[in-house]
C-alpha cells in the first residue's frame, strides 16, 4: 500500500515556527482535509531531514544548475550529521566550487531540513497556492512544500 504525505517546513531552516502558530496551522489543515491526519513535526534542538521518498529524481547546484551526484550528496550528509541531527555546514559543490548548505541544494522533488513543521498523512494531490499562502500567513514564515510518496 502506498503512503502519501505533504510536509510543510520553513524555506529557511533557521526559521522556527512558534508552537501556537504551528497549532493554528494544524487546525486550519484539519478543517481543509478532515479525513487526513495532520500533525506537528518538531525537532527543537537539531535539524532533521525530510525526504520526498520515491518522488526523488535528482539534485542540482543552486549556483550553476549542474547535477550533483547522489554519491557526493550522501558523503556530505554523512559528514554533516553529528550523531543527533544535522549542522547544515556549507560545502563546496563539485561542479562550480561554490559553498552551499545541503538545504540550499535544488532537490527535484523538494526535500529539506527543519526544526519545526506540519505534516499531512494520506494526502494525495497538491496543496493549492491560496491554501499555502493562508498557511504561510498563519505560521509567519515562507514554507517549502514536500510531497512524500513511499
Amino acid at each position: 500500500m502506498s503512503l502519501h504525505k505533504i510536509a510543510l517546513i520553513p524555506e529557511n531552516p533557521h526559521d522556527a515556527i512558534e508552537l501556537t502558530r504551528l497549532s493554528l496551522a494544524c487546525e486550519y489543515l484539519t478543517e481543509l482535509a478532515p479525513s487526513n491526519t495532520v500533525a506537528e513535526i518538531l525537532s527543537e534542538s537539531v535539524f532533521t531531514f525530510r525526504d520526498c521518498g520515491q518522488n526523488f529524481e535528482r539534485i542540482h547546484c543552486p549556483s550553476c544548475g549542474e547535477d550533483v551526484s547522489v554519491e557526493w550528496w550522501g558523503n556530505r550528509i554523512d559528514e554533516d550529521y553529528d550523531g543527533s541531527g544535522f549542522r547544515l555546514d556549507r560545502y563546496e559543490t563539485p561542479c562550480c566550487k561554490r559553498a552551499h548548505t545541503l538545504h540550499n541544494l535544488v532537490y527535484v522533488w523538494p526535500q529539506g531540513f527543519f526544526k519545526t513543521g506540519v505534516e499531512i498523512e494520506n494526502a494525495i494531490g497538491k496543496l493549492d497556492k491560496e491554501h499555502l499562502q493562508n498557511i504561510e500567513a498563519i505560521v509567519a514564515v515562507k514554507l517549502r512544500v514536500i510531497y512524500i510518496h513511499y
